[in-house]
């Protein structure tokens, strides 16, 4: 079968618009956060090809990832590894229920073979879907933890002990909508409110848990995302994802955290796509952009301008 095509210059240009207006963009942002919620969200109850009968396990999504961060900013990043998947429990009608997870490992390049695990941070939630018509409404519980690896290579090279360990979980409300088309595309919005219930933020040295911004301070956050794709033959889709969080950061005091907005934070991220499409899974090779003014690795806060180029593999339910 022939599955040759005529590439799509104009519209491969228009992808590259929001994502040169972003990375330029993001100099105006003064705060930003980049960890409210990493998960890449998979709404099975929007595709009913999924679906093989009402029951216990009706589908199941995985996804992993591996690149390298060609723009860095800092020295805690260099490789880009990370794994994730959907199951979902169980569907009965309109609803459903989903238990979602994502692992993402950190590794830097400060040991003699450039790849160095410094932490992982783990995500994992219970979700409830009720769909109405082509929209989907999510509610459920996030649960989120980052733990340091490695620390002894810090302590032998540097001669700095240092320790951060988080925890960040929170309840949350999602909207999606089964994909529009426009002019060709097909464009699938995204939403979500998250409101934090249990935060820690433990560093060491002790003098660094006063420093901001801190997860201990968490109070809510609210998230914006777009995707817009286009299949360009049966083996070939190109696309691009817009990803917009607001967090609100209050007193670090447990007791006050909610008395008061001290801070607000924005992270703008982008992402632009070229998916290679088999018969059970399609292959991704991505370039994506993200700026954060703390990547939760150091006990002091530490900005992370990253470009990422790598592959990612997920399966079609």
């Amino acid at each position: 079968m022939n599955h040759s095509f005529v590439f799509p210059f104009r519209s491969a240009l228009l992808i590259w618009i929001p994502v040169a207006l972003f990375f330029f963009g993001n100099r105006l942002v003064s705060q930003t956060w980049l960890y409210p919620e990493t998960i890449q969200p998979t709404i099975p109850l929007l595709n009913d090809i999924a679906r093989k009968g009402e029951g216990f396990l009706s589908s199941m999504t995985f996804w992993g990832e591996f690149g390298q961060y060609i723009v860095e900013r800092d020295r805690d990043h260099r490789w880009v590894v990370s794994l994730g998947g959907n199951a979902e429990l169980f569907r009965s009608g309109m609803w459903d229920l989903n238990f979602e997870t994502n692992v993402h490992l950190v590794v830097d390049p400060n040991n003699n073979i450039t790849f160095n695990p410094r932490a992982f941070i783990w995500e994992e939630g219970i979700v409830l879907g009720l769909k109405n018509g082509s929209q989907v409404w999510n509610f459920g519980y996030l649960h989120r933890c980052k733990h340091d690896v490695d620390n002894l290579e810090l302590l032998r090279t540097s001669k700095r002990e240092e320790e951060r360990a988080l925890i960040y979980g929170s309840i949350f409300a999602r909207w999606t909508k089964k994909a529009m088309r426009f002019k060709g595309w097909d464009v699938e919005p995204l939403a979500a409110v998250h409101v934090y219930v249990i935060v820690q933020d433990q560093r060491f040295p002790i003098y660094t848990r006063k420093l901001a911004p801190s997860v201990q301070s968490f109070q809510g956050a609210l998230r914006g995302r777009i995707t817009a794709s286009k299949i360009l033959s049966r083996v070939y889709r190109m696309g691009a994802t817009v990803d917009i969080r607001i967090t609100t950061l209050g007193p670090l005091e447990e007791a006050s955290r909610f008395s008061s907005i001290e801070r607000i934070q924005v992270n703008p991220a982008c992402e632009i796509f070229w998916d290679f499409l088999g018969k059970a899974a399609a292959l991704r090779v991505f370039l994506r952009y993200t700026y954060d003014p703390d990547n939760f690795i150091a006990p002091q806060p530490r900005k992370s301008s990253l470009m990422a180029l790598g592959l990612r593999l997920l399966n079609i339910p």
